[in-house]
């Protein structure tokens, strides 16, 4: 007993928990040293009490009552101790016995070491578990976020129909305008083929030009024929032009139209991957983030967790002698207290969920990307290369 106690007292100093360490830091910004001096001052006196012998019942009922900080409780139970084995000496060497005020004192004393200093302690250590669940919900969360981002609605998710969507517009724009790209083709094959089908013109001599009525009708009757083979050639190489100018219109809008495609998806791609890139870098930090401080709470929350458990075991022991005085219990070695309250529960922290970026990996207008989006359009249609 006398080793835990001197355990026990060895951390007068240390708070019950973090946040009872922050409390004072922040309580006693503003006072300066006063603040630590009125507590230490306290202490103190106990001490000064214990050391010079001064031991009474009401002397600890009164310091029972008055006790507040961690120190003077840690006190309390060292003073408690003391107090109980010169009681069992005098009581032994038949002295003195308690009358009924110090056992009316004692008993009150045992419900105020229940009800404060373990209540204290208590509280102290709640705060400190709902410190690490905070942590480990942080982590939770980080993976939950990700998951809404990633699934149906997400903005990643999102962002990404609406890749697929223009990829798909495009795609099949650039099938129509290979459609059309093969048709004036044709069209331009057929007008090719016209233009070297028609025959030479036929020639009209000059010197039959006679301003007579016999030198015309002989010219006109030799020119008849010129006018029929321009007739039947112009008729059909203007429909074979036409056709190919129609087409060509037609294509070039169509082309146009596609080209205006496919600036909008390079747009949503570039949109989808900023969203994805951003959604994983922000996971890897939040949850690293979050895991680093819940792992670090473990660490630091750790000696905080022994001593609770090395007071708590003190005073346990204290309150069995008390009660051995009062004749409560049978004054035998009392079992070790269980000390599962003063376990804080953390759960192995879950990784961090899977975040890949593979399907972004090259920016707009890179070879890959190029490879990736463009390699399957048809020949007669093909894409920029990239949008401007």
């Amino acid at each position: 007993m006398l080793r835990t106690l001197a355990l026990l007292f060895s951390i007068l100093l240390v708070p019950w928990g973090a946040a009872a360490a922050d409390h004072v830091s922040t309580s006693c910004d503003t006072k300066a040293a006063a603040c630590g001096d009125d507590d230490q001052s306290l202490v103190q006196t106990h001490l000064a009490t214990i050391r010079l012998g001064e031991h009474s019942v009401e002397a600890f009922h009164k310091m029972a009552r008055s006790t507040k900080s961690k120190q003077e409780q840690l006190a309390l139970v060292e003073y408690g101790e003391n107090l109980v084995r010169k009681l069992r000496a005098q009581t032994v060497n038949g002295t003195k016995h308690l009358d009924e005020g110090e056992e009316a004192l004692l008993r009150e004393v045992i419900d105020l070491i229940r009800m404060s200093m373990y209540g204290s302690m208590k509280e102290q250590h709640a705060l400190d578990q709902d410190s690490l669940n905070v942590r480990f919900d942080e982590i939770v969360k980080s993976n939950s976020d990700l998951a809404g981002k990633l699934g149906v609605g997400g903005l990643v998710h999102n962002a990404h129909n609406t890749s697929n969507g223009a990829l798909e517009k495009h795609s099949n724009c650039r099938g129509e305008e290979a459609a059309l790209k093969v048709i004036v083709n044709g069209s331009q094959r057929d007008l090719h083929a016209l233009v070297l089908d028609i025959e030479d013109p036929p020639e009209i001599n000059p010197a039959l030009f006679v301003r007579t009525l016999a030198g015309l009708t002989e010219y006109f009757e030799h020119a008849q024929v010129y006018v029929d083979w321009y007739r039947a050639g112009f008729s059909s190489f203007t429909e074979a032009k036409a056709a190919f100018d129609s087409d060509t219109v037609s294509h070039e809008a169509k082309k146009t139209v596609c080209d205006a495609a496919q600036t909008q998806f390079e747009n949503a791609y570039s949109l989808w991957k900023q969203a994805l890139e951003t959604a994983c870098a922000s996971h890897a930090s939040q949850h690293s983030l979050a895991n680093g401080t819940y792992q670090a709470l473990q660490i630091q929350f750790a000696p905080l967790v022994d001593n609770r458990k090395i007071a708590f075991t003190a005073g346990e022991v204290l309150l069995d002698k008390i009660g051995c005085l009062l004749g409560t219990n049978n004054c035998s070695d009392s079992a070790d207290p269980n000390l599962t309250e003063w376990e804080l529960v953390a759960p192995e922290a879950p990784a961090a969920s899977s975040c890949s970026t593979e399907l972004v990996q090259y920016d707009k207008c890179d070879f890959g990307f190029i490879d990736q989006f463009y390699s399957g359009l048809p020949a007669d249609a093909p894409a920029k290369g990239c949008s401007p």
